[in-house]
């Protein structure tokens, strides 16, 4: 009989990177020949976060920032929709949906084996994870789940080493752990005793031609030559400091500029200027695959600007973020890193990508062998006790 497997991560946030993660996970542990479903575990105060245009929990000054999205309403519905139509369509979920901890008790003998991760699962600042309790991480932590576990480039971002001792005990239970970025392992061992393995980003775990197999990717949805431009910064900062710099490299290079600013939402007509707010994760990639250059303060923007020979330029303002620097300086892109837009060079000059994608080659091999490797030895392992 066939081993099933049992994933959950952040599947279901509306967030490129979480989704297409989730998606590449599934599909590598597919190609390694295990049947597989994410439990589509959507934690109360995650869906109320992602699924509700205000009041979203946050604090007031967030509620007072966010309201210019309110002229936006229409795109970020379509946004919402096209989310949900690609999760239906590329994601294979378990029967059930499940809200709280607790109910996951259900699936406590469904699997041969669970996985747990990517993504900013084991962070308690994460949006689904900062306002509630810390039970609200134990199904991520697999406190549910009697079988073998092991974890899949689960990061725990910011977490302080107080924090990460309050989960070391649960994750000391897991037949295997590994982690996302290199500074995580070392923490992650450091707290729990026990080897953790670097591996890449699940998106990496396929290159860009296996991503369009994948995915039916649109066609261009913009005229000419683009400049993409993607980020999380809230309204105050796109409209303060953001389209000032947007609209000189505008000038500077004759390009249109298209936004991605899920955050900020609203952003005023503009010459030259296309608001991409309404992208669902399919017309991300064609926004991604088909741009000039790209310009993006995002791990996955350029995690993807890479898999798609993209020229990029990776804006790194928050010292406390390294997981852009650190994936770059192993692949040997490190210089695309500038502080801020009005460095970003308008020359386009390409990227020999030839040397970082034989170190990405690698990076991926090692991370699907994790994965094989870590797979039989937890199904081939005595069951243990609790």
């Amino acid at each position: 009989m066939a081993k099933k497997i049992g994933l959950i991560t952040y599947h279901s946030a509306y967030n490129f990177g979480s989704v297409l993660q989730a998606l590449a996970t599934q599909l590598t542990i597919k190609k390694l020949g295990y049947s597989t479903e994410i439990v589509d575990y959507r934690p109360t105060e995650g869906d109320y976060f992602y699924k509700h245009l205000f009041f979203r929990h946050q604090p007031l000054k967030f509620f007072i920032t966010d309201l210019p999205t309110a002229l936006v309403i229409p795109q970020r519905k379509l946004r919402q929709r096209r989310f949900e139509e690609f999760i239906s369509r590329h994601i294979e979920l378990s029967a059930h949906e499940y809200k709280e901890p607790k109910d996951l008790g259900a699936l406590r003998n469904a699997y041969s084996l669970m996985i747990s991760g990517s993504d900013q699962i084991i962070n308690k600042h994460s949006n689904e994870l900062i306002t509630v309790g810390w039970e609200y991480m134990d199904p991520y932590l697999l406190t549910w789940f009697d079988g073998p576990k092991i974890s899949y480039a689960s990061s725990p971002a910011s977490m302080t080493d107080e924090e990460l001792e309050r989960i070391a005990p649960q994750l000391r239970k897991f037949d295997e752990l590994s982690a996302r970025e290199h500074d995580a392992a070392e923490k992650l061992s450091k707290h729990t005793g026990k080897p953790v393995d670097t591996v890449c980003d699940p998106t990496l775990l396929m290159d860009g031609t296996e991503w369009e197999q994948t995915v039916n990717i649109p066609a261009n949805r913009i005229d000419g030559d683009y400049i993409l431009y993607y980020s999380l910064k809230r309204p105050r900062v796109v409209f303060k400091e953001i389209l000032p710099q947007l609209k000189k490299l505008r000038d500077r290079t004759g390009c249109k500029i298209a936004i991605i600013t899920p955050l900020a939402g609203f952003i005023p007509p503009i010459k030259g200027f296309v608001n991409c707010l309404d992208a669902g994760p399919a017309q991300f990639l064609s926004l991604v695959k088909h741009a000039r250059t790209v310009v993006t303060d995002s791990y996955h923007g350029t995690l993807f600007s890479i898999n798609f020979h993209k020229p990029f330029w990776t804006l790194d303002g928050n010292a406390q973020d390294s997981r852009k620097t650190q994936i770059l300086t192993r692949i040997g892109l490190g210089s695309r890193v500038v502080p801020s837009i009005d460095d970003v060079s308008e020359s386009f000059d390409s990227i020999d990508f030839a040397d970082s994608h034989e170190r990405i080659a690698q990076f991926r091999a090692h991370s699907i062998e994790y994965l094989r490797s870590a797979i039989e030895h937890a199904l081939e392992s005595p069951k243990k006790d609790a």
